[in-house]
């Protein structure tokens, strides 16, 4: 994208070259780049760990878990992990997926808390195969508005996998739960992985709705630096420190002091 600053009048702007330029690189029609193609051409060495890296070599066992995963449009760099991920740790037991989006491209006003859609879901352990759902859960929407269907996507998740015992989810910090009201529906527990808490060095206070998710379904919350493990042991009135902040429970919720 170019844009001409350098210039006194509007005459001298006309003068000058604004716009967007678009580079094509020809890719052979008979095969194209699959992930797991670009990926394996990756130098695994440079890839530094992250807490979603963490919390998948410390939880993911193949057995009874379901992931659940934000795929909107802010947090591409981190559903990227998750892929990336998938791709590096190959092994011949699949592995539940729901990747969600907010409803597809459905207008913020006609979306209605537990039944806003944008869910794709797969079992599989074929990076291709998960791969196809991934893209199709990203073209078909980006979010919208701000609030995201985090629940809805674990009940339904739920609904499809009945045998899971245990959810991971990747959330954004930056984005309320548009059900946030359904938690007590949720019946196993959730380890929230929380993404945007440190945005390119810039600390973020944790969202208190994804306290309040790990606590009252028995879970846990993940951040690069640190883990909230017991937060259903916590009572009314205590205190809880995370990334330099306190927060207190008050009539059963978190609040940032």
């Amino acid at each position: 994208y170019v844009e001409q600053l350098g210039y006194a009048t509007e005459e001298d702007a006309k003068k000058l070259f604004h716009g967007v330029v678009i580079r094509y690189i020809k890719i052979p029609v008979y095969k194209p780049l699959t992930l797991k193609d670009m990926l394996g051409k990756m130098d695994v060495k440079l890839l530094s760990d992250t807490s979603l890296f963490k919390v998948f070599r410390k939880y993911i066992k193949r057995k009874d878990e379901l992931v659940c995963a934000d795929f909107t449009g802010s947090m591409s760099p981190y559903y990227l992990q998750l892929m990336v991920w998938i791709s590096l740790k190959h092994s011949n037991k699949p592995l539940n997926f729901t990747f969600f989006n907010d409803g597809d491209a459905t207008a913020d006003y006609l979306k209605r808390t537990g039944n806003v859609g944008g869910l794709y879901m797969v079992n599989s352990n074929s990076i291709d195969t998960i791969t196809k759902y991934a893209y199709r859960c990203v073209i078909g929407g980006n979010g919208g508005d701000t609030p995201e269907n985090n629940i809805e996507a674990i009940l339904k998740g739920l609904k499809k996998f009945p045998e899971t015992k245990e959810i991971i989810m990747l959330a954004d910090n930056w984005a309320d739960m548009r059900d946030y009201a359904l938690i007590s529906e949720v019946p196993v527990p959730v380890r929230v992985i929380l993404c945007g808490t440190n945005y390119f060095g810039y600390k973020t206070a944790v969202n208190p709705q994804y306290l309040d998710l790990a606590r009252k379904t028995g879970g846990s919350v993940h951040t690069m630096e640190e883990e909230l493990l017991d937060l259903a042991s916590k009572k009314e009135g205590e205190e809880i420190s995370l990334g330099g902040d306190k927060y207190i429970i008050r009539g059963g919720k978190f609040y940032k002091r």
